[in-house]
């Protein structure tokens, strides 16, 4: 069951009783209260893309194929399902099923150069992280190579304040004696 979206604002009562008969549903308690909260959520505001028949016509990237559906579609809203109409909705997905057998290889591999395009920009970005990563090493090992220095210059300067001072022991002692 199809129908306008516009008409379905306006008389929801008519489309909803017409599907209870085509299904055979019966609803429990008849939609109760329920009237009153669909009235209130149903309105306007629902309908927000709007296009007269001309203007998607006119457009120029709505597809034939797009165009020709539509047009279907419309007829069995205005008019119901008629074999001529299905059969018309048949041939557009034949259509449409040619449509992506051609043209599927062709979305397939530029999604691929597509997901390539972003692994190579990842690669870039990890090579940049790389390269910090490194410099920030080699400024480590020559601070490091820096304090081993420092410490070596440091401990032969204890030392030989160590022997300064067993010099200076020995005269001590040799003084005091």
């Amino acid at each position: 069951m199809l129908f306008a979206i516009s008409r379905f604002l306006i008389d929801w009562r008519y489309f909803v009783s017409r599907a209870v008969e085509k299904t055979g549903i019966i609803w429990p308690d008849g939609l109760g209260g329920a009237h009153v909260k669909i009235d209130e959520f149903l309105s306007s505001e629902l309908y927000r893309e709007r296009a007269s028949s001309d203007e998607i016509d006119n457009h120029p990237e709505v597809a034939p194929l797009v165009r020709d559906t539509y047009d279907i579609l419309k007829g069995i809203a205005a008019g119901g399902e008629s074999q001529q109409m299905l059969d018309q909705l048949d041939r557009i997905r034949t259509r449409f099923d040619e449509a992506c057998q051609m043209f599927g290889p062709m979305l397939e591999a530029e999604k691929l150069a597509m997901a390539d395009s972003t692994l190579v920009a990842e690669r870039d970005n990890l090579a940049s992280e790389y390269g910090k990563l490194i410099a920030e090493r080699d400024a480590l090992a020559a601070a490091h190579n820096r304090l081993i220095a420092e410490h070596d210059s440091l401990t032969a300067a204890h030392n030989r304040l160590l022997a300064e001072h067993d010099t200076l022991a020995r005269k001590h002692s040799k003084l005091g004696s």
